[in-house]
């Protein structure tokens, strides 16, 4: 990926757009500008969390080209797993929501596989230390977000 500042700008404006559309779709009762708030607070997490792990190496000259690799890569992850989450929400039970609930298994991995592949070459480490920084960046961005914007009371 270039390091450029242009196609950053243009992957997280499409990542934003994204990740709204598919809170919009999967979450009920959530608005505009909740999703907005959400998607954008996703790319300031990832943002930050990639300059501090690339500065505690001496490596923030890569930061415009792997935050655009990141983004770019979950935004892709993102569209694939929309019509996955979509059917798991609808709350179906049978084949169809099972393979749906393996299928969001199977991205999950695939999102610390790819994440971690560029972590690794970002800093320039083994692949299971990309996987861990990885781990770390769900972690942190997860607790974040679930302190702005709780996950909604499950009836039942």
């Amino acid at each position: 990926m270039p390091a450029s500042n242009f196609l950053l700008s243009l992957l997280i404006m499409f990542y934003l757009v994204v990740v709204g559309i598919k809170a919009m779709l999967v979450i009920p009762d959530i608005n505009l500008l909740t999703a907005a708030a959400q998607s954008g607070l996703d790319v300031v997490l990832l943002s930050l969390f990639t300059w501090t792990v690339l500065a505690t190496k001496n490596l923030g000259e890569r930061f415009v080209q792997t935050l655009s690799a990141l983004v770019g890569a979950k935004c892709l992850l993102e569209i694939v797993s929309i019509p996955v989450v979509w059917t798991i929400m609808q709350g179906g039970e049978g084949e169809g929501s099972s393979i749906a609930f393996l299928l969001l298994i199977i991205f999950s991995i695939w999102l610390l596989a790819v994440l971690g592949h560029i972590f690794r070459h970002a800093l320039s480490v083994g692949m299971a230390t990309g996987v861990f920084v990885t781990i770390g960046y769900l972690l942190f961005s997860t607790a974040v977000t679930f302190k702005f914007f709780p996950p909604p009371a499950v009836s039942g």
